[in-house]
């Protein structure tokens, strides 16, 4: 097998044919993703951004639009590689880091904090997008909402940090509308690890009882680390981001292409 073959194979046919990820570009986007954070953490560390409530509301409405656009290519009303992962990473770091940066010169000549501008932005490119989006399963809104509830009841029950409770409820989102997907609405799971699991066991109901699982464990191992606060805060957001981006996109694609 050649060079192209290789490409084709493990990473364009992918793209294309959308059969799903498979072990050598889930490694390779995996990687990349830790490269891209870790640079981008330098950057936040240069600039002297705190991770903190601010940050993440300035962040939000940006990842939303970039989670909207890559349901309208899942819908096909976009096409091309920008608006699939990788792509779409690649596209929203570069649009998050330059409004960053102009909205941190326009709090330096205004004293405005660069948050507000931020969300301002983010808000205004956001709301076109939902323009296409509409509520047609509403099945699986109530399925995702009734099994979701035991979750929330738990982490409304438990004494953990805030910030923890609402990471464990973003994977527990994540887990949930995989399950409903694949168990009622008979979607098929793209991503290699959960795909396996689910195979083996014959239900996505497994695939959330292990994230709950192993999201736990890994916020509790960042809790007890010695690392500095700031890049721990940082990890947490990263992980934030792991589990809301792929849940809000699955959960948008179930209640409007959901049958």
């Amino acid at each position: 097998m050649n060079i192209t073959d290789f490409v084709y194979r493990y990473y364009i046919k992918s793209l294309v044919t959308k059969e799903g990820y498979n072990i050598i570009n889930t490694a390779t986007y995996a990687l990349l993703f830790v490269f891209l954070s870790y640079l981008t953490f330098k950057l936040f560390q240069k600039l002297k951004l705190k991770i903190n409530k601010n940050f993440v509301l300035a962040i939000l409405p940006f990842v939303l639009l970039g989670i909207n656009i890559r349901v309208l290519e899942d819908a096909g009303f976009l096409k091309g590689f920008l608006f699939m992962t990788p792509g779409i990473w690649l596209l929203f770091l570069s649009v998050i880091l330059i409004t960053l940066g102009i909205s941190l010169l326009i709090e330096k000549k205004t004293r405005i904090p660069y948050y507000r501008v931020m969300i301002i932005f983010g808000v205004v490119l956001l709301l076109p997008t939902f323009a296409l989006v509409r509520l047609s399963n509403l099945k699986g809104l109530l399925y995702v909402s009734l099994w979701y509830l035991p979750i929330l009841i738990f982490l409304i029950v438990i004494k953990w940090s805030k910030e923890n409770k609402i990471l464990l409820g973003v994977h527990g989102f994540d887990s949930i509308v995989t399950f409903v997907a694949i168990d009622y609405f008979n979607y098929r799971e793209l991503h290699v690890l959960p795909r396996y699991i689910i195979n083996v066991t014959g239900t996505g109901l497994s695939f959330v009882i292990l994230k709950l699982i192993v999201v736990a464990v890994v916020l509790h191992m960042i809790d007890r680390s010695k690392e500095e606060e700031e890049f721990k805060n940082f990890i947490k957001f990263a992980i934030g981001l792991l589990g809301f981006v792929p849940g809000m996109r699955d959960f948008i694609n179930l209640i409007w292409l959901g049958q």
